[in-house]
């Protein structure tokens, strides 16, 4: 239908960083399952324009809407039940073990500080998703990078919100973590959840089924497909480097880029 509303939606979006132009006039919408892919240089302000998707900090102009309501004008419990942000990175301040960490995910939805047999069986699900419900009891704070990012990803998905805004999630890991985490999200995907996903490795953003929002000369430029985005030639004008397109036996898109690096 065409009135209806998308499950994630930016209208006429404008963000700055201390007076500089971020993004002007952003608009796209996605639908339930969809994925995007923030890319953008080093200290471009993806971060920035994730904390204003998810409603902590505010546009100069423009809205984003979920399900076709404003998430700068939800209270803090709507917003957590619309949506779930998994930072980049976070103080543990406590040495919780991984399902005390998830059941956060179950005080942020409802606000309060028991377990139900309900919360029990979605922090174990939310676990179980992402492949490690084995870990259930170990402190947080001793696993390695890896284990810990998909701790955070199941306490998102305790929230049980239809959309998910993930920071750089495969940032500091090994390969296997990496594609882990690749994965799970192409996992969550198939369960029909709107993901938001900032990544700094292309090909880790091209292994995805999904659309790109790339920022660049304070605009943010939206394309529906990886091919639409090589085709442009604006990822080498971003990055100021040659990148060369390589086609893999099944169909999907990689880069090399040419580091200029000569004996």
């Amino acid at each position: 239908m065409a009135n209806q509303s998308a499950a994630f939606e930016v209208q006429n979006l404008t963000v700055s960083i201390e007076s500089r132009l971020l993004v002007g006039n952003l608009n796209f919408r996605l639908d339930p399952g969809h994925c995007l892919v923030i890319l953008g240089p080093n200290g471009v302000g993806k971060t920035t324009l994730i904390r204003t998707l998810t409603g902590y900090l505010k546009p100069e102009t423009g809205r984003v809407l979920i399900q076709g309501e404003s998430i700068h004008a939800m209270s803090g419990p709507d917003r957590c039940h619309a949506l779930a942000w998994v930072p980049q990175n976070e103080d543990l301040q406590f040495n919780w073990t991984a399902e005390e960490f998830v059941a956060l995910g179950r005080v942020a939805k409802n606000s309060h500080f028991f377990e139900t047999p309900a919360d029990r069986a979605c922090i174990t699900a939310a676990l179980d998703r992402v492949g490690m419900t084995h870990m259930h009891d170990r402190p947080v704070q001793n696993m390695s990078g890896g284990e810990r990012q998909l701790v955070r990803i199941a306490r998102g998905l305790a929230q049980e919100a239809n959309c998910l805004i993930l920071d750089e999630p495969t940032a500091h890991l090994d390969i296997a973590f990496q594609a882990q985490v690749l994965q799970t999200i192409h996992h969550l995907q198939a369960e029909d959840l709107t993901l938001i996903v900032s990544l700094h490795d292309l090909n880790q953003a091209f292994a995805l089924n999904a659309s790109y929002l790339l920022i660049q000369d304070q605009a943010g430029h939206f394309f529906e497909t990886a091919e639409a985005l090589l085709d442009s030639k604006r990822l080498q004008q971003t990055y100021e480097i040659p990148l060369n397109r390589v086609v893999q036996g099944d169909g999907s898109l990689s880069v090399l880029p040419d580091f200029g690096i000569r004996d």
